[in-house]
């Protein structure tokens, strides 16, 4: 392991309409003490030659056969070679200080195990919002938080390799869609988080299409997730029985939404029936879902946002 350097994980499958503005933002930092390993997910586009122009920097992994995103991050898992760990996807962005104002903050405080910074969601046609804004976002043990309300992007947060070598911690390929909530929620639990109140990513909205499957496969990860924490944490399903229960809900809303949103009324309206038990805010879903289908309810939803 290299001191100081930041190990950057991009994986790529046929992304050459945006990986050469990622790679970039990447060799805009301030800070150069980098490496970017680029896992070519078996392209069959010009991702991997517009790649091999940003020079020795960039290692590019070549997988044997596409794999699922989570199973292609597993494949670069042997490389990392930085005392630091951070992921862009392809179609993200960082800002040139993102690197040297995070990489400051863990070596300032060794006992932290991640720093994350807000990011502004982007989408093509220029338009642009702050993820987190004026709000005030937590430092320290966030463990409790992110199990209950999960609000960290991906593309914010730089790890210490060392805490996740320590406790074994990286991608699991048992998750797919939410492998990035599993990781940074079991990192939380061993080790400290700070917030960085500036924006020092960017988040290129409307570049993922939910299928209904998708949509599907978030809750039964969470439901893995809380399996896999009862076996790594002593007595867990008791000592974190409030946070577990609201967790819960957002389980059975994402089923709720995703049942909606095939025609499924009444089986959404069971799923939304069960998350009231967690928050007041699964009332709507469930009236509504009596009264309107699925897109109207995003259309209005759309609106109200806009007034």
């Amino acid at each position: 392991m290299t001191p100081g350097k930041v190990s950057l994980l991009m994986n790529c499958y046929n992304g050459e309409k945006y990986v050469r503005q990622a790679l970039e933002s990447v060799f805009a930092q301030t800070y150069s003490n980098f490496e970017v390993l680029f896992v070519d997910n078996c392209s069959t586009d010009k991702s991997a030659e517009i790649t091999s122009e940003f020079g020795d920097k960039v290692r590019i992994l070549k997988t044997p056969q596409n794999m699922s995103l989570c199973k292609a991050r597993v494949f670069a898992r042997d490389f990392i070679d930085g005392e630091f760990f951070t992921v862009l996807d392809i179609d993200d962005l960082i800002l040139p200080t993102k690197f040297e104002k995070q990489v400051q903050i863990l070596q300032e405080n060794p006992a932290l195990g991640a720093v994350y910074c807000d990011t502004i969601y982007f989408k093509d046609n220029g338009e642009e919002v702050r993820a987190y804004g004026d709000k005030e976002m937590p430092s320290g043990n966030l463990f409790s938080q992110l199990l209950s309300n999960y609000f960290l992007s991906l593309e914010t947060v730089m790890m210490r390799t060392s805490v996740m070598r320590e406790h074994n911690l990286y991608f699991s390929e048992k998750y797919n869609v939410s492998s990035d909530m599993e990781l940074f929620v079991k990192l939380s639990y061993f080790a400290p988080f700070q917030y960085l109140p500036e924006a020092l990513a960017k988040w290129r909205h409307g570049h993922v299409t939910e299928s209904i499957t998708q949509y599907e496969s978030f809750p039964r990860e969470y439901e893995q997730l809380i399996e896999d924490l009862s076996e790594m944490i002593p007595d867990f399903k008791n000592q974190y029985a409030s946070e577990i229960r609201r967790l819960r809900g957002v389980i059975e809303n994402m089923y709720g939404v995703a049942a909606w949103k095939k025609g499924e009324n009444d089986r959404a309206r069971e799923h939304f029936r069960k998350a009231l038990g967690s928050g007041r805010k699964y009332y709507v879903p469930f009236l509504m879902s009596h009264f309107v289908k699925f897109p109207t309810y995003q259309k209005m939803r759309s609106v109200l946002r806009n007034i």
